[in-house]
C-alpha cells in the first residue's frame, strides 16, 4: 500500500469515527490532530494529499467544519519568522558535527528548565529506538536534530547527522522533486514490489528508484 493511498484510507476511517455519534473533547482534539497533519504537509510543499482528499471525499472540508461546528478552532501553524534571504552566513567554514557541538554548548548559557511536556515524548521516543552495537544511527537534519542531540548527551557511538534535505538534493542531481522520487519509490516497492522480508524489499525499492532516475534524466 503506497503513501497516497494509505493515507486515503486512514483519513476515511478517522472521519467515520468522528462523524459517528455524539462529539467529544477527545474527538475534537483528534480532528485538530489529522488537520494539522495536513496544514503541515501544504506548508511544506507537499499538496497532494490534501488536494486528493478534498477531491474523493472532502477529507479536509469535512474536518473544518467538524471543528467549526463544534466551536473549536484548529491548531495555529506556526509560521517562519524570515526567509532563506534574510538569514546572514558568516565566512568561516564549520564541520557540521562542530557546529552542532558548539549550539550544544551555549545551551549551557541558559539558566531557565523547559517543562515543554515535548521533550518528554522526545526522549521516550529515543529511548524505544534504543541503541545497538555495530549499528550506524542516521540522523537526516533538521527533523531530527533533537534526537541526535540526545544521543549525542548520552556518548553514543556510531551515531551520523546528515544536513540533507529537499534542496540539497535538488542541488546534487540537477532536478526538482527528486526527494518525491526517492519516496514514491519505497511506497511503490511496499505497494507492487515483491517485499517477503527486508532484502526483498531493498532489492525491489533500488530496482524502482533506478529506473526512476533513468527517466528524470532522459
Amino acid at each position: 500500500m503506497g503513501f497516497m493511498s494509505f493515507s486515503l484510507n486512514y483519513y476515511c476511517g478517522e472521519l467515520q469515527k468522528l462523524e459517528s455519534g455524539a462529539a467529544t473533547a477527545e474527538k475534537i482534539y483528534r480532528a485538530k490532530q489529522l488537520l494539522k497533519m495536513l496544514d503541515d504537509l501544504v506548508d511544506e510543499g507537499y499538496t497532494e494529499l490534501c488536494e486528493e482528499l478534498e477531491k474523493v471525499f472532502q477529507g479536509v472540508s469535512r474536518l473544518r467544519k467538524y471543528l467549526q461546528s463544534n466551536h473549536a478552532e484548529p491548531f495555529e501553524l506556526q509560521r517562519k519568522t524570515m526567509n532563506d534571504v534574510d538569514v546572514m552566513y558568516e565566512q568561516e567554514k564549520l564541520e557540521l558535527v562542530e557546529a552542532i557541538d558548539i549550539a550544544i554548548r551555549k545551551t549551557g548559557e541558559i539558566k531557565t528548565k523547559s517543562d515543554d511536556a515535548f521533550l518528554n515524548e522526545l526522549t521516550s521516543f529515543c529511548k524505544w529506538i534504543g541503541h545497538e552495537e555495530n549499528t550506524a544511527y542516521i540522523f537526516l537534519l533538521r527533523d531530527t536534530l533533537l534526537p541526535y542531540i540526545y544521543y549525542k548527551s548520552r556518548n553514543r557511538k556510531g551515531i551520523y547527522p546528515w544536513l540533507l534535505g529537499r534542496k540539497t538534493l535538488e542541488l546534487l542531481v540537477g532536478k526538482s522533486g527528486v526527494d518525491d522520487v526517492i519516496r514514491a519509490s519505497l511506497m511503490d516497492a511496499l505497494e507492487y514490489g515483491e517485499c517477503s522480508d527486508l532484502k526483498h524489499f531493498l532489492i525491489s525499492s533500488c530496482r524502482i528508484l533506478v529506473r526512476s532516475f533513468v527517466n528524470i534524466h532522459r
